[in-house]
């Protein structure tokens, strides 16, 4: 549930009179998959721009759309009809109404990047945290600069946990997603050689990863890779710092791993517990 009185709070947001007053059942930039009471956002992409739909949410009773102002000529036979929004820029305002929407909530958001395994950890982690509480995670590995925000907008009141997977191929990346997700924790996997066109070597790759470190410096934990050289590195930005690796000398470690034929690990969890993973 998403109160209207958020949007109203967008920077230079213009809007004619508010049609009905029902909370917004959840933000969608996809018109094909839009349901009942939901807001679009019409995004602009390198195949599609939204503002080319959005006549068709209206009449698959979406709650209202947000808008470029540029287009306002474009819907003039529906504002009397429909909730619109208008705004400089769609992909801004959304990732804006994140930021207010998450600073509303109690929530207590974990980040996770690194080069491989984000998704899996992300996954692993939101199934632990699940057991206990209502824990919600980004679908899937959107995690850029739309599916972050996306993710945030999807929290509810009776939410207490997010797990928010966070990517980037370009420097600066991480620091951005981390001041829409505003994380109080952070897990880095690793460091590796992904998008080196972008970034233009390993350490850099590194350097950006730990934005995260940086964000979360004296807020929480950070959980990072202890065999990872690279990683360490950092490792005292953040005041509380957990590390993990294969074997003595970490606070989270894994012992006498076995590998099945199946390609499936069994270990020890710092002595104490054997883990069976699928």
């Amino acid at each position: 549930l998403i109160p209207y009185d958020e949007l109203e709070k967008l920077k230079g947001v213009e809007f004619f009179e508010i049609k009905y007053r029902e909370d917004i059942r959840g933000v969608s930039i996809d018109s094909r998959t839009i349901k009942r009471n939901e807001l679009f956002f019409a995004i602009r992409g390198e195949r599609f721009d939204g503002h080319d739909f959005v006549e068709d949410v209206f009449r698959k009773a979406a709650w209202g759309a947000v808008v470029e102002k540029k287009f306002v000529k474009k819907f003039s036979g529906i504002i009397d009809k429909f909730n619109l929004f208008f705004v400089d820029d769609t992909l801004k305002s959304l990732q804006e109404l994140a930021v207010i929407h998450r600073k509303k909530s109690d929530v207590s958001v974990t980040a996770v990047t690194g080069t491989n395994g984000k998704t899996t950890t992300k996954e692993m982690t939101y199934t632990v945290l699940s057991k206990k509480y209502k824990t919600i995670r980004n679908r899937g590995s959107l995690n850029n600069h739309i599916g972050v925000p996306l993710t945030l907008l999807s929290i509810e009141p009776e939410c207490k946990v997010a797990v928010v997977e966070i990517g980037a191929n370009h420097p600066g990346e991480i620091k951005f997603l981390c001041e829409i997700a505003q994380p109080e924790h952070g897990i880095i996997t690793n460091v590796g050689r992904a998008h080196l066109e972008f970034f233009g070597s390993l350490e850099n790759v590194a350097k950006t990863k730990a934005e995260l470190l940086e964000y979360i410096a004296e807020k929480g934990t950070a959980i990072i890779n202890g065999e990872d050289e690279l990683l360490m590195r950092y490792k005292d930005v953040a005041d509380k710092v957990l590390l993990f690796g294969v074997g003595e000398g970490f606070d989270v470690c894994a012992k006498n791993l076995h590998c099945d034929r199946y390609g499936c690990y069994e270990f020890e969890l710092n002595g104490e517990v054997n883990v069976y993973l699928k």
